[in-house]
């Protein structure tokens, strides 16, 4: 990860220090993949994610030992499970780890990303302080909705957020300060796995009673039943 937080780092930076938001398509990149990673990386994601991987592994269906069979060369096990089953557990863990790369580039969440409208907004030093935690990023349940909107403290005082349109982006930015920030630490501490972070421990009970409240789908679990819904529709399609 360390590519991708070298130059999100830069973004930040200049986000924090009240430069103007008009950033090049490089950085744009480098923020947007940050934000993405941030779905994928905690250390849960992971562990359930190879954990899942290494039980699909050698999970074989027919289908596949015919393709299997069509492209078998001589000097290949003579059967896909078997090919499976010869793998060492080390390549098993690092094809599992690619495919988390390649998630955390998906090029259709990244471009739906950018071309988001981008801002950052700043509140009073006489406000409450933003918390921030191990789940820290805030979205809805879609981007390409119109009033889709993803939102990630940057600051005690600072939130970065990405609308799809001016409607959203003024509803965001006219919000009231206190209900904002209120709302913001609501979800960033609700959706915490391990850790919150503040500025103080004034907040301690409230982070106490409501931490892992609402906690997000594990990867490994979207992907079960995002395989779960292909099969239905596999088998819907083929009974019509």
């Amino acid at each position: 990860m360390k590519p991708v937080d070298d130059l999100a780092a830069k973004v930040l930076y200049a986000m924090k220090s009240g430069q103007h938001m008009t950033f090049k398509t490089r950085e744009m990149e480098a923020w947007t993949r940050f934000l993405m990673s941030l779905w994928h990386r905690h250390p849960d994601e992971l562990k359930s994610f190879k954990q899942h991987f290494e039980r699909s592994w050698a999970d074989v269906t027919p289908e596949m030992e015919l393709d299997y069979r069509r492209r078998r060369r001589s000097s290949w096990p003579s059967t896909l499970r078997e090919f499976m089953n010869s793998v060492p557990p080390a390549m098993i863990e690092r094809v599992g780890m690619t495919i988390v790369a390649d998630l955390i580039n998906d090029r259709k969440i990244r471009e739906r990303i950018m071309a988001m409208r981008w801002g950052s907004l700043s509140f009073p030093l006489f406000s409450n302080a933003l918390m921030t935690s191990d789940r820290p990023l805030m979205m809805t349940s879609d981007l390409v909705s119109s009033d889709s909107f993803l939102m990630i403290p940057i600051g005690p005082k600072q939130v970065f957020y990405a609308a799809n349109t001016d409607e959203m982006v003024n509803r965001i930015r006219r919000r009231n300060h206190h209900e904002l920030i209120a709302r913001l630490n609501e979800r960033v501490v609700s959706q915490a796995s391990r850790f919150v972070y503040a500025m103080n421990d004034v907040q301690l009970p409230y982070v106490q009673s409501q931490m892992a409240r609402t906690p997000l789908p594990l990867l490994a679990d979207r992907i079960a039943d995002a395989g779960r819904e292909r099969m239905n529709l596999t088998r819907a399609r083929d009974q019509r």
